[in-house]
């Protein structure tokens, strides 16, 4: 895949940074002390900074190093359960947690690489200065700073480059990451939401509804930011959006909805479902039918505690559910010692 390709090559981007930048710099770690005689006390500071830079840099080049090494295998991953037809969300979503932790690492080593090059281009004329002293080649210097100038101007372009790269590989990146997600919300969720969606609808309702999910997109059709849209749909149009289209009723069950959809996909430590107050500005029509959504959830496994101030409602789920095994607690008052439980009716 593009993206594959876009990963392995940036490899030899990070090879050619070490060879070319970094790997003669850090390989002074064993001459430190060789360059603590030249340059102190005189120089104390440009050596500090030289010593500073240098472990800096080794730990950054590592971080960086590890996070391309587990971006490919993540990578590799995904490749291979897509190729088997064995999708899993889960390698999607470590792929993308390998991604941003690489793009993470990459802009930290960019960054620690451009704090240090001031300061390390002073302690170099430093440096020199203090060679061309000891061995009386001031002159001379002169003539081969001039020529070191045209390798340091090939560097700086090559450094560009390498720069340019990450950032098309992070564009790349964003949008192979959007599109699993998006395909994973707009499909497998999208699903499972407007299963349990369908329960609570009753026929009366006005036909303005949820109609899945999606993601933004920009004038050319690429994904934008990872944010997710809720759509909806009145009489075969569709709407600006849920949140602004559905009423406070229909945002509470879509809401329901969602969470009961995301807890029975996910593999829950627990097998119980807590539901508080779920039929706030609902009509009657509508808190029978959640009955029947309660009935499923006791069908798939799950155990039901509902919590509701509403007594009448209660008594309907009771009523509702009356061949199930239940048990019905009303909390009548509070005392110091808790709250008080009459015996159950």
């Amino acid at each position: 895949t593009n993206s594959s390709l876009t990963l392995h090559s940036t490899n030899a981007f990070l090879t050619l940074l070490e060879l070319s930048l970094l790997a003669p710099f850090l390989e002074l770690k064993s001459s430190l002390s060789q360059l603590k005689t030249i340059l102190a006390p005189k120089h104390e500071t440009h050596f500090r900074a030289i010593e500073t830079a240098i472990l800096q840099l080794e730990t950054v080049t590592g971080k960086l190093e590890t996070a391309h090494r587990k971006a490919i295998e993540a990578l590799a991953k995904v490749e291979t359960s897509v190729s088997e037809s064995k999708e899993d969300i889960n390698l999607v979503k470590g792929l993308g947690e390998a991604l941003v932790d690489y793009i993470a690492e990459s802009h930290s080593y960019t960054q620690a690489v451009s704090e240090n090059v001031s300061g390390m281009s002073d302690a170099d004329q430093i440096l020199k200065h203090e060679l061309d002293a000891l061995a009386g080649t001031e002159d001379i210097a002169v003539l081969i700073d001039l020529l070191e100038r045209q390798s340091g101007i090939e560097r700086k372009f090559k450094i560009q480059a390498i720069l340019e790269s990450l950032k098309d590989l992070r564009k790349v990146m964003d949008q192979y990451v959007g599109n699993k997600i998006l395909q994973a919300i707009s499909v497998e969720l999208t699903s499972e939401v407007m299963k349990w969606y369908k329960l609570i609808k009753t026929t009366g309702d006005p036909d303005v509804h949820f109609d899945g999910f999606d993601m933004e997109r920009t004038k050319t059709g690429e994904l934008k930011a990872r944010r997710v849209q809720i759509k909806a749909k009145s009489y075969g149009k569709d709407l600006v959006s849920a949140v602004s289209s559905l009423s406070e009723s229909k945002l509470n069950a879509l809401g329901l909805c969602v969470s009961i959809a995301t807890n029975l996909k996910g593999e829950s430590l627990f097998d119980f479902l807590l539901i508080d107050d779920p039929i706030q500005s609902w009509d009657a029509e509508h808190e029978i039918q959640f009955i029947e959504v309660i009935k499923k959830l006791i069908e798939r496994g799950k155990q039901v505690i509902l919590l509701s101030h509403n007594r009448g409602w209660i008594d309907q789920v009771r009523s509702g559910c009356r061949t199930l095994n239940g048990s019905f607690y009303e909390i009548t008052g509070y005392t110091e010692a808790g709250h008080q439980f009459p015996d159950p009716p």
